[in-house]
């Protein structure tokens, strides 16, 4: 149990950047319906700006 606490301290950081040197937007004209698509099916789990669940942040789930 003692062990389980502990590991609350020492979750992984997951990125929080704006960096955008590798998004598909800075290298190609993407339509404005398609962009849409791409940011609400896409951007959530490949970007840096992956919005994740509250337990998330528990461990050892998270």
């Amino acid at each position: 149990m003692v062990l389980i606490l502990i590991a609350q301290f020492f979750g992984d950081e997951r990125k929080r950047s704006n960096e955008r040197t590798y998004d598909i937007s800075t290298r190609y004209e993407i339509p404005q319906n398609v962009n849409h698509l791409v940011q609400v099916a896409y951007n959530d789990c490949h970007t840096n700006k992956t919005s994740h669940p509250w337990y998330a942040n528990v461990q050892p789930v998270g």
